[in-house]
């Protein structure tokens, strides 16, 4: 059996049971990954990146409102054995991460993006996309409806989100 590949969740304080649910439905779906939901409040995975206790590959998913956090450290921290990362969630919490910096080698980054605009969505994505992909970023990404503020990710974005895990897990693996 190949080590399991970890997945470090970037999630803020109080966000533990949105982040519970999601992870809990993703173990099931993933089972080639290791799970670790990192509070950010405590240094979460910042810390844990920096006291080089990682080993290649893993991946960073940002979820629950972590979704600005974990893009900005995967797009940093390029010289390290980040290898991809899902960002899940709210279109509006990515407003803050501008800088895409040209990579010392490709990372994958996949987009699960939720709105009560998909129009709107879906050409914001397209831009992100695109500014991702000039930098030599491997970026996929789907932008999904809700109109359901402080509730549950729905279920297909939970899906979404599993199919796009499953495929950062295999390009992983390949990474090793």
């Amino acid at each position: 059996m190949p080590p399991l590949v970890p997945i470090l969740f970037a999630v803020p304080a109080g966000a533990e049971l949105c982040a519970g649910r999601l992870v809990a439905a993703w173990q099931d779906a993933v089972p080639a990954a290791a799970f670790f939901v990192l509070d950010e409040a405590e240094g979460g995975i910042a810390s844990l990146m920096d006291d080089s206790v990682l080993f290649a590959p893993f991946l960073l998913a940002g979820i629950c409102g972590g979704e600005a956090r974990a893009l900005t450290l995967a797009l940093d921290r390029q010289d390290r054995a980040c290898c991809g990362a899902l960002i899940c969630g709210d279109i509006d919490r990515l407003s803050s991460v501008s800088r895409i910096p040209k990579p010392a080698r490709s990372i994958a980054l996949r987009f699960v993006w939720e709105t009560h605009d998909a129009l709107a969505g879906a050409t914001t994505l397209g831009q992100r996309l695109a500014r991702h992909r000039t930098e030599g970023h491997d970026a996929q990404g789907i932008v999904l409806p809700h109109d359901r503020v402080g509730q549950p990710p729905a279920s297909s974005t939970v899906r979404a989100g599993a199919a796009y895990l499953a495929e950062l897990v295999a390009l992983a693996l390949g990474f090793r």
